[in-house]
């Protein structure tokens, strides 16, 4: 078997390349060589997720976010684990699972602030926003769109920031 850091290359290499049953046969080979890295399989995890979600697999999707979450709760990275908890609930928020994502994101939020990750923190508060809308709460939206520092957001963001402002002014 080939070492940790080619290890991921081959699985990012197979997963652009849309092949993504050969990359799940070769996480699961890489898996049972049970390397000492957690930060190995939070990665191998976190790439197939995303493989996961590009197709539309949301059962797929959330196993491996809950793989991903699994490892990085290992390291001493809370940054890392934000990532992981905020990957998960937008797996879970994709299958409808509001609620369950809800307490995901609230995990990953407690992490970020641990790790002092203001764009992270306000990352997170858009997606509990976001789901709030989806589960038809927008009082609930409201409260945390107010929580979100627009300064502290990526760039990125700022556009579904404004929309969902928008999608839950009181009317």
């Amino acid at each position: 078997m080939p070492s940790p850091q080619l290890g991921i290359r081959i699985l990012n290499l197979l997963t652009v390349l849309g092949k993504t049953k050969e990359a799940q046969d070769f996480a699961e080979q890489l898996e049972g060589e049970n390397y000492n890295a957690p930060v190995f399989y939070h990665e191998i995890f976190a790439e197939l997720g995303h493989a996961a979600l590009k197709e539309g697999d949301n059962a797929k999707h959330i196993e491996y976010r809950i793989k991903s979450l699994n490892w990085a709760l290992k390291l001493p990275d809370y940054q890392q684990q934000a990532i992981a908890y905020s990957n998960y609930a937008v797996a879970l928020r994709n299958n409808r699972n509001y609620q369950e994502a809800e307490q995901a994101f609230l995990n990953g939020l407690a992490c970020a602030e641990q790790a002092k990750d203001i764009a992270q923190i306000n990352s997170i508060k858009l997606r509990i926003a976001e789901n709030a809308t989806l589960g038809n709460d927008p009082e609930k939206a409201r409260r945390w769109l107010k929580q979100i520092s627009v300064e502290g957001l990526p760039s990125l963001q700022l556009s579904r920031y404004r929309k969902l402002v928008k999608d839950n002014a009181p009317h």
